[in-house]
């Protein structure tokens, strides 16, 4: 192994350890052979059958790059003036590359797509990448184009905002085809079109989603991460219940099995249960605007009180402020960019943030798979259309049908009984097998989710089965039966930690004051025999929160820079809402009582160091 390889591997190990992986795993193929070109630069020869070719000129590879670029940019002078990134199909041994970052200065982001992992590592072997590997704004997708490298390369990039100009490596482009070319700027153009879609639906929200992220902010510090309870339930079946269409035929059966398993409902499932004497464990919700199934729970509020909830920042924040059982957060890549910046800074390092959840259906799965549940059956997740949108008796279900207009179709509600429910009316519907082979119709946002869950089940490693009538096939989740699953259910799962309501995990903050109060609190024990050591520690200790008070204005001087408005808004909302918070009486050690004592001693113990420091002076 070269150390130019080892130098190269290891900066992509440190950016994508799975790629790193894949590549140091790849073979090389017979076929492929690093020589000097003329030039004395490399490049690669590849055996064909009839004659030889190159991967770059075998004279001088950085001439024939420029001349390559500066002809496409004649050609293409338009769109590549108006482009804000470049996606290069092809890397070879980075000329083209190298070229495009000289030639088209202008272009935000660089997102190279190679198809042939053996050549990418052939070319890791020859060159030194590492001022490449090291420039931000380039981005690598290695080996088959599929949507999850997209969604991970959006989540990375600006795929989606940006205008981009899609520029092929002439002869790897050659020898893949004009079909590969087609078919990544057909995969992008899907992608991009499925977003669009959400997209418009998060715009519709998008003052709801701010108003929710500053309740939420608020209060951070008194509600514990769910990721406390990870690896807790090693094992434990876990039933995901979804409100999709079929749920209603299994009603009876899961009331049958309900203390045999873990039961989590997704809000919109929730009434469905709820009102056929089915209480379950966990509700997770992530819709940020107020709908029906968010009245329903307001209004019943009272059966909640058994009921661990699951919510995020996004989430309508009245589910929070109605629901009486315990609550716990669960942190992903959010909506508002202020809070994606800002939450990482406050947690603590190591504690898992996901990646952007866009279905209650996926949230519930993760939450069962952090878990450790195995099986994980999912109920009702049928991603389907039939009469209805969702299962009968849920409180966002609407009748609609589907009605076909110049040889397209589109769903259309058939009633609107209230204003404030969000319905999506004329949207276009597509169609995708079901565990038969019948196509049946969907929407874009559906099988949208749908390649989220796949996605989601390729990487756990447990038996994942689908419980389903007419539901779309989920790749990863067989279809099952109830009596087929009732050989993996227990006789009664024990479920005391889900309610435990003595959270630890909290955000950073809070840890730090509360082990710095454990230090003083030791360390302060032994004051009066060791007055020296003693001031020592409490210099430590006033050093540390200094440290971090710096930290914080710091922080807060940069984001108030660089997002006036929103810190305006969350300095208004956070003195609202801290007058709004009261310590029960009947529970005089909850989190938000403590912590609040945790800072009244730590101001406390600040003034006096202070007056100590000043007794010491006048001593000397």
């Amino acid at each position: 192994m070269s150390e130019v390889y080892k130098n190269n591997i290891q900066l992509i190990t440190c950016k994508n350890t799975n790629l790193a992986k894949e590549i140091d795993n790849a073979p090389i193929s017979n076929n492929y052979d690093a020589v000097l070109s003329k030039s004395g630069l490399p490049t690669i020869k590849i055996t064909q059958p009839g004659r030889d070719c190159y991967c770059h000129s075998p004279y001088d590879p950085l001439v024939e790059a420029k001349k390559y670029l500066r002809h496409f940019y004649e050609q293409h002078r338009s769109e590549v003036d108006k482009a804000t990134s470049g996606i290069i199909i092809g890397f070879g041994l980075g000329y083209y590359v190298q070229e495009v970052l000289s030639q088209y200065i202008w272009l935000d982001e660089i997102i190279i797509i190679e198809p042939d992992v053996g050549l990418f590592k052939l070319a890791l072997h020859c060159v030194d990448f590492s001022v490449l590997f090291a420039r931000p704004n380039v981005h690598f997708v290695v080996g088959a184009l599929d949507p999850l490298k997209l969604k991970a390369l959006d989540e990375a990039s600006n795929l989606y905002s940006a205008q981009g100009i899609i520029i092929p490596h002439p002869q790897i482009a050659t020898m893949a085809g004009p079909e590969y070319v087609m078919g990544v700027l057909k995969e992008i153009t899907n992608y991009i079109t499925r977003k669009d879609h959400i997209t418009n639906l998060l715009e519709m929200k998008s003052k709801d989603i701010v108003k929710n992220n500053l309740y939420a902010f608020t209060h951070l510090f008194d509600k514990p991460l769910v990721n406390e309870l990870f690896k807790k339930f090693p094992a434990i079946p876990v039933i995901c219940v979804s409100s999709g269409p079929s749920l209603t035929n299994y009603i009876a059966e899961l009331k049958a099995i309900r203390d045999q398993a873990i039961f989590i409902a997704v809000d919109s499932a929730f009434n469905v249960l709820i009102e056929n004497g089915i209480v379950p464990d966990i509700v997770t919700a992530i819709e940020p605007q107020f709908c029906n199934k968010y009245d329903y729970i307001e209004k019943n509020a009272h059966l909640t009180k058994d009921i661990l909830l699951v919510t995020t920042l996004d989430t309508y924040s009245g589910i929070s402020k109605h629901w009486q059982g315990p609550a716990r957060l669960l942190l992903h890549r959010g909506l508002m960019k202020e809070m994606r910046e800002l939450v990482p800074k406050l947690i603590d390092p190591g504690i898992e943030i996901f990646p952007g959840i866009p279905t209650v259906g996926l949230m519930s799965l993760i939450v069962a798979d952090k878990f450790g549940g195995n099986p994980i059956i999912m109920v009702g997740q049928d991603l389907r259309l039939t009469d209805v949108t969702h299962a009968a008796g849920s409180a966002n279900a609407r009748k609609i049908e589907i009605i076909n207009e110049n040889d397209q179709s589109f769903l259309k509600v058939i009633k609107k009984t209230d204003e404030k429910d969000l319905v999506y009316d004329r949207q276009k519907v597509e169609y995708l097998p079901d565990y038969d082979g019948k196509l049946v119709p969907t929407t874009a946002a559906l099988k949208h989710f749908k390649e989220t869950i796949e996605g989601n089940i390729a990487s756990t490693q447990a038996k994942i089965m689908n419980v389903t009538v007419g539901g779309v096939k989920i790749e990863g989740a067989p279809r099952s039966t109830i009596e087929e699953i009732k050989p993996y259910l227990g006789n009664r799962v024990e479920r005391r930690l889900l309610f435990t309501d003595s959270g630890k995990l909290f955000l950073r903050n809070n840890y730090l004051v509360n082990e710095w109060l454990k230090t003083l609190d030791t360390q302060s024990e032994g004051m009066k025999k060791d007055l020296d050591t003693g001031l020592d520690s409490l210099k430590k200790v006033d050093n540390n929160i200094e440290k971090r008070t710096i930290y914080l204005q710091e922080l807060i001087t940069s984001l108030d820079k660089k997002y006036p408005d929103f810190m305006s808004l969350l300095t208004f909302f956070l003195f609202k809402e801290l007058e709004t918070l009261k310590i029960s009486k009947a529970r005089d050690r909850t989190h938000l009582n403590k912590y609040r004592s945790v800072m009244k001693k730590t101001v406390t113990l600040r003034r006096g160091l202070k007056k100590v420091r000043e007794i010491m002076i006048q001593a000397l």
